[in-house]
């Protein structure tokens, strides 16, 4: 039967007069109802271009000189190089023999079995977009009008080096989605293609702009699948590059935009990166998407399993069950319209409006039960289109997703650290291993230590840094910190570059905590220090009704939307020193902390804003010198 959905209570976004973040009107979306179904309007003549922006940089973070030429296939930015040699690397993927090609991979991969290094797409860092990449890759097969797939690392490659990906919680159902025995099934579609890393932004724009116009010709929907890591504020995804991600190229919107080039298109994009949200604010930008996470908020990994491994993403596995519902018998019932013929059945199908509502519901329910809200999903139809047939608004093809899904191999469930659950008394449960309450010690390395003295002074760092309750949820960026964090305090060997980064990156986070509690003791809150603060927790309580002080009881949402303003002014207050490339991505426990000492407190918006002013104005670091904050601050 029909129901009424209300999408801007789902996390949808309209096109209203107003796109601002914090604006509770949903860009004139907030009341609008719509009818959950529609007379069924299935075209399967979808063009899909799907990117994975994740590199497999194993080396340290300063960017190689054009004579390091060991990574022979485009590992060197843009800005480094000459035309020509950009030229000749296009012309060595277009024209090499796949036995070139192969003694290139095995150079490299011999190298690195040599070094024991892992790179970023070790299912121990970044991989998890992999796995994500490849989930969709099965699903979506033989569907639509075309099908390119674009990245910078070869299948045949990432399985020699790191053997299976697999998606879903690390104790519950997953299943590999990338091995030995699919890569015949991968390589036999022949719609998988491989790009010099320096030039895959470039290739994708250049790729997307032609699929475009080709789509308008023939009046086809266009459908873009996007994996890599997000940038708060501009939003920006990482794609490609020859360092850490955040020395990549950046996708923008203005980017999309310019390759729409004012064509009649349905476009609709699913975006897995963090901040992906920010995508459905931009007023140029008329488009359907799903997006992993809100304006302010990380995308989020399942959790590690024993193995130090994740399988995906949260947001990916409530798509794949969104999917599977929406194909269901339940999805698509006999409908009550007067049929054309006697005795003819006639079909209704839901809006895209119910598709956003499963996929929200699914997430809350049951996939991310407790702490769904926390990912902030966002959604929007193009040209306010919430009531059109959900796959001709959203552009997904008709497909067999729990055939599909059922196809792929499982996996045993393993026991290993769940997500999201700590010991009591704050002390988190590692293996067999167990932190005893933070060390106080150094924050930075003296220059003369030695390698064994350096390793004891980071492995204080990572003990009282795994001690202040980062998050056990795993978000992009944050990953290669808490592995390698763990690794350390469980005695393994890990390379001299890695050891800087994790010393740049612990003395950074450590330092923005503190700064964080400083500005809570500035205002006089009388809150905990954010070193002793599990965010994380809190977040799960926000969905109870709950009262603060001197105010009226509020219900889960008014404290979540509370909270969620609040969040989003303090990350655009600039209050925290930016990272520099050596020291990883921001942390935004420190906005999250910040913003809870005001919910807490009973601040309402103008409050909040009066107080940022006042910590603006005594601020004790220099946003523009984020390196000289990060050397002495607070010593």
């Amino acid at each position: 039967m029909a129901s009424s959905i209300l999408p801007a209570e789902l996390g949808g976004q309209g096109r209203g007069t107003s796109f601002d973040v914090r604006e509770i009107s949903r860009g004139g979306l907030a009341g609008e109802a719509f009818s959950s179904r529609c007379p069924p309007d299935i075209q399967p003549n979808t063009r899909l271009i799907a990117l994975c922006g994740i590199t497999d940089y194993d080396g340290p973070l300063s960017i190689p000189s054009d004579s390091d030429d060991d990574d022979d296939e485009g590992r060197r930015t843009l800005s480094k190089r000459s035309k020509t040699g950009v030229l000749k690397d296009k012309l060595a993927m277009a024209f090499s023999t796949s036995k070139g090609k192969e003694r290139r991979e095995a150079k490299r991969l011999e190298k690195q079995e040599v070094t024991g290094k892992e790179g970023l797409a070790s299912p121990q860092k970044c991989g998890w977009f992999f796995s994500d990449f490849y989930l969709f890759h099965h699903l979506f097969q033989g569907i639509g009008a075309n099908q390119i797939w674009m990245t910078c690392e070869s299948p045949d490659r990432l399985v020699k080096r790191y053997g299976a990906y697999a998606h879903g919680e690390a104790t519950g159902d997953h299943r590999i989605v990338l091995d030995k025995t699919l890569l015949q099934q991968v390589n036999k579609f022949s719609n998988l293609r491989v790009f010099p890393s320096a030039t895959l932004l470039e290739d994708f724009l250049r790729t997307l702009a032609s699929e475009i116009k080709i789509a308008a010709q023939n009046r086809q929907p266009v459908l873009l699948l996007i994996f890599g890591h997000g940038d708060p504020g501009t939003y920006g995804i990482a794609v490609g590059g020859s360092g850490a991600p955040g020395q990549a190229p950046r996708l923008q919107t203005r980017h999309v935009i310019r390759a729409v080039g004012g064509l009649d298109v349905p476009l609709s994009m699913m975006l897995t990166s963090c901040y992906s949200g920010g995508w459905v604010y931009q007023p140029q930008l008329n488009i359907t998407a799903l997006t992993a996470a809100g304006p302010r908020a990380k995308s989020q990994g399942w959790g590690l399993s024993i193995g130090g491994r994740c399988h995906g993403s949260i947001w990916a596995s409530a798509i794949k069950d969104s999917f599977i519902k929406m194909e269901s018998e339940q999805a698509t019932q006999y409908a009550p319209y007067p049929v054309a013929e006697e005795g003819a059945p006639q079909y209704e199908s839901s809006i895209f409006a119910e598709l956003a509502r499963v996929i929200h519901d699914t997430l809350l329910h049951e996939v991310d039960v407790g702490l769904g809200h926390t990912h902030a999903i966002r959604f929007a139809a193009q040209d306010d289109r919430w009531s059109q047939e959900w796959r001709q608004r959203s552009g997904i093809p008709l497909s067999r997703f729990k055939e599909r899904w059922d196809m792929l191999k499982r996996l045993a469930p393993q026991q290993g650290i769940v997500r999201g659950a700590r010991p009591a008394g704050g002390i988190e449960a590692i293996g067999s291993m167990s932190l005893e309450p933070p060390i106080k010690g150094l924050y930075g390395l003296h220059p003369k230590f030695n390698k064994a003295q350096a390793i004891m002074v980071i492995r204080d760092l990572a003990h009282t840094y795994l001690s202040s309750f980062p998050g056990l949820r795993i978000t992009g960026p944050d990953k290669e910190t808490l592995v390698n964090s763990r690794k350390i305090m469980a005695g393994e060997v890990i390379q001299g570059w890695e050891l800087d980064r994790l010393q740049e990156a612990l003395t950074y986070r450590l330092r923005v905590m503190k700064l964080a509690t400083e500005y809570q003791n500035m205002l006089g809150l009388n809150f905990e220090d954010c070193h002793m603060f599990d965010l994380e927790e809190w977040e799960a309580r926000a969905g109870t009704t709950a009262t603060s002080k001197g105010k009226a009881p509020e219900t889960s949402g008014q404290r979540w939307n509370t909270f969620d303003t609040c969040r989003s002014m303090v990350a655009e207050a600039g209050l925290f020193p930016k990272p520099t490339p050596g020291q990883g991505w921001e942390f935004d426990k420190t906005w999250g902390y910040l913003a809870v000492a005001f919910v807490e407190a009973g601040f309402d918006a103008q409050t909040v804003s009066d107080a940022l002013a006042k910590l603006l104005a005594g601020k004790v670091f220099s946003v523009a010198s984020p390196r000289d904050h990060a050397v002495n601050a607070f010593l």
